[in-house]
């Protein structure tokens, strides 16, 4: 899969969030690498090296992946369980409540092992959700809907829906589609569900990513990481019934750039002025005086050579 220099892409990333203590953080690492295409010199595309799980929903399921740029990643990680109970028509923070950050955010790549400071930015944004919603007493259905499609897989409006829903009575896996501006999605319940009745596992995240240009970057290894905290109010927000004991989730972002052999032209080099034999502007005189035309021009630059 590809990374396309400078256009948002949509990234299919399961990853678990694992319940532990209050100050363990769950790590996601995002990895890309660039090599430059012999037979075409505008070339600008970052390949997705991030591992793949087989248990993740595009290995599973790949046609809900068809014709998508789409990965995947599943992480060993504990329920989400439902400690209060669930009251009918209830839209706060005690429902199904998912707030995720679905607003773009820029995190810098430094360049490793740099004297100096070179940097980059990637932009990255949830794009949408996706868990499976089990329920001890076999009844994972009966949501309020607008549609009359009274299943969990259809969200309510602003969030949309993907297109996904595998499950029976006592299980539905969905995948929810996110707004631009961090917008929560919630869902009703036509039903009262008792505390402990259901739960929430393999919860996954679609990602967008715009990565840098690397033909803008030199050779090297380049990290960045981003921390999105866990709560009420912040970055990810579960409400207070399907709360996770996590307060962050880390994601590392690690870009490699491989150059056969790259030049790059020292500061203020960038443009080389041509002069005749003698390099220097007396050679402009004497034609200017004499019209005797240079037979040769030169000129000199600075630039250095890496791979």
């Amino acid at each position: 899969g590809l990374f396309a220099g400078y256009s948002a892409i949509r990234l299919f990333g399961y990853f678990g969030l694992a319940v532990g203590s209050l100050v363990q953080a769950a790590n996601i690492e995002i990895t890309a690498d660039f090599r430059p295409a012999v037979t075409d010199k505008n070339h600008n595309t970052f390949r997705n090296t991030t591992p793949i799980d087989g248990k993740a929903i595009c290995i599973q399921w790949p046609h809900f992946c068809h014709n998508k740029e789409a990965f995947s990643i599943a992480l060993p990680f504990a329920p989400i369980q439902q400690p209060k109970t669930l009251l009918v028509g209830d839209a706060s923070r005690q429902g199904v409540y998912f707030k995720w950050p679905s607003k773009a955010r820029k995190i810098e790549v430094i360049k490793v092992n740099q004297s100096g400071s070179q940097s980059k930015t990637v932009t990255f944004r949830v794009s949408a959700f996706g868990a499976t919603f089990k329920g001890i007493t076999r009844n994972v259905y009966d949501w309020y809907s607008v549609s009359g499609n009274t299943r969990l897989h259809m969200p309510e409006p602003p969030c949309g829906y993907l297109g996904m829903a595998v499950g029976y009575h006592e299980f539905v896996t969905f995948l929810w589609e996110t707004t631009l501006n961090d917008d929560v999605c919630v869902r009703r319940s036509l039903d009262e569900r008792p505390a402990g009745s259901h739960y929430f596992e393999n919860f996954g995240i679609m990602y967008e990513l715009k990565t840098p240009d690397p033909l803008a970057m030199g050779s090297g290894i380049y990290e960045g990481e981003k921390n999105f905290y866990i709560g009420e109010d912040k970055d990810i927000d579960f409400g207070d019934n399907f709360a996770t004991e996590e307060t962050v989730l880390t994601i590392k972002f690690t870009l490699t750039v491989h150059h056969d052999l790259k030049v790059t032209p020292e500061f203020g080099a960038e443009k080389v002025i041509l002069v005749p034999q003698n390099g220097s502007q007396r050679g402009w005189d004497r034609y200017l005086n004499s019209g005797i035309k240079p037979t040769k021009l030169t000129g000199r630059s600075q630039f250095r050579l890496s791979s």
